[in-house]
């Protein structure tokens, strides 16, 4: 009996521990041994884990390498137009030029002779780069429109035959286009403008010219350039794409041929101290490169060729501008800003005027008919006063002047001038 007791406590030894080594995770018929056996300690069971069975340390999450970004470059501040300055208003400006008179005479038929404007590219040339700019390289297209009343006279109250005086006003219309470029820092500007056309007839005086006018451009290049000041300096070409002018007296004709090139040289400034005020300004000289051909043609003599070359004077412009912004709104549903605008221009001849002529039909007894090509005074100062108000509409600006002379007599181009203009800013 001793025996058997020990064999059966050797048998019960063996099944108990081929219990523990069993799997205790069977999801079917869990058994009471089981259920005994889920209160072994933990480490036992560990411990008997099969081999492969073993949980791995974990693993490291690899990144994928960052991707590149472009970082857009900065421009420096003495390039990047400031805002301030930028929402200045442009400069209105103010001239009409002048490119001589014509002086005939005829003994037979006007004793004393006449004379009359010469409007040149229908007077649309040596352009101004104070009309509608300011200092400041800019991306924009505009449009201008310009009346100058009294601007062109034709007198012939001498002649014995169709006697008669009349004062002619100048509409002009002008597109352009500006442009900048090297980062901002410089910009180039064309325009072209178109004028109404100036016809003078009577029995023995004739004068007309065309309606195209010079196209002027301009490169324009930073120097200098703060929040509040900017300083540029430049240089116009004022082309001769412009209309000829053409006449008759009695029976000999005459063309004088728009022929000149302009160069153009300017200096400029723009500051603005504070968020409502403004002061901008141009120096500029107006240098003509070599003069205009004059020809004629007599038909009755059968005679034709040069009267010679009209030089254009040398002229200095001279422009300031002050303005006030009278109304400001950065989120506005219509008018984001209202500005008034007074400027000062100066304008005068560095040079004596020319002087060419002839006697295109020769007659016994002195009864020759002379043209001569000249100004009706050797110099001339010309100082003129501009108002204008600008309105801001988002990107765009509207603007009206109106320009009237300080000075008179030969020292005055025009009785007063009005100006409509529009700016679309890109």
């Amino acid at each position: 009996m001793v025996r058997g007791k020990g064999l059966r406590a050797t048998a019960i030894g063996i099944s108990l521990t081929v219990v523990a080594i069993m799997p205790t995770t069977s999801a079917r018929g869990q058994s009471a041994t089981d259920t005994s056996i889920t209160d072994l300690d933990q480490p036992d069971v560990t411990f008997v884990a099969q081999p492969g069975n073993v949980a791995q340390p974990p693993q490291p999450e690899v990144q994928p390498p960052p991707r590149r970004q472009l970082i857009p470059r900065r421009r420096s501040v003495t390039r990047r137009p400031q805002f301030r300055l930028a929402s200045v208003p442009n400069m209105f400006g103010d001239v009409f030029p002048s490119s001589g008179q014509l002086f005939a005479t005829d003994l037979l038929v006007a004793p004393a002779g006449a004379m009359a404007d010469l409007p040149l590219a229908g007077g649309a040339r040596r352009n101004k780069i104070a009309e509608n700019n300011k200092a400041l390289p800019m991306d924009r297209v505009y449009l201008m429109y310009n009346r100058y009343n009294d601007a062109l006279l034709a007198d012939t109250t001498s002649f014995l035959l169709g006697a008669d005086r009349r004062d002619y006003a100048v509409d002009k219309f002008t597109v352009g286009l500006e442009r900048t470029f090297f980062d901002g820092l410089c910009s180039l500007d064309v325009r072209m403008p178109l004028t109404s056309r100036f016809s003078f007839f009577t029995t023995s005086f004739d004068i007309q010219g065309g309606n195209v006018g010079n196209l002027a451009v301009a490169l324009k290049r930073s120097l200098y350039v703060t929040d509040n000041t900017s300083i540029v300096a430049g240089l116009g070409l004022d082309l001769p794409t412009g209309s000829d002018v053409r006449g008759r007296v009695n029976d000999p004709t005459y063309t004088v041929h728009n022929d000149a090139v302009m160069i153009q040289p300017f200096l400029g400034f723009l500051a603005a101290s504070d968020d409502a005020h403004f002061l901008h300004g141009f120096v500029q000289l107006d240098v003509p490169t070599h003069g205009n051909r004059i020809s004629f043609q007599n038909t009755t003599l059968g005679t034709a060729g040069n009267i010679g070359r009209y030089d254009d004077q040398t002229l200095l412009y001279v422009d300031v501008a002050a303005g006030y912004w009278l109304y400001r709104n950065p989120h506005p549903q219509g008018i984001s800003g209202l500005a008034a605008v007074a400027e000062l221009h100066y304008t005068t001849a560095l040079e004596d005027t020319d002087v060419v002529g002839a006697n295109v039909d020769p007659l016994p007894l002195g009864l020759d008919t002379t043209l001569t090509f000249s100004r009706t005074t050797n110099r001339f100062d010309i100082l003129n006063l501009t108002l204008g108000l600008d309105a801001e509409v988002g990107l765009t600006n509207f603007r009206v002047g109106a320009v009237f002379p300080l000075t008179d007599g030969s020292n005055q181009m025009f009785k007063s001038e009005i100006q409509a203009q529009i700016n679309r800013r890109y």
